[in-house]
């Protein structure tokens, strides 16, 4: 299972990820054209940024909970 894909800003805003807790599963897909363009792993304290407008989905954990902090910034 995994989130709908959506876009939280536009161009003009980036996204910061961290990653909070251990989890296994539960990876971020940046698309591009509608394909996967990349999957980012989770692991705990990792941090990754992209432009707010990249279209992006999330797995649910298979166990556990997804826990991370998004910041948002221009």
């Amino acid at each position: 299972y995994h989130s709908t894909p959506h876009k939280d800003h536009d161009s003009s805003v980036y996204e910061i990820i961290i990653y909070l807790n251990k989890i296994k599963t539960g990876s971020t897909f940046l698309l591009k054209d509608k394909k996967i363009f990349k999957e980012i792993k989770p692991k705990q304290f990792k941090a990754v940024c992209f432009k707010g407008d990249f279209t992006h989905y999330y797995d649910y954990p298979q166990k556990g909970r997804r826990m991370v902090a998004v910041f948002s910034f221009n």
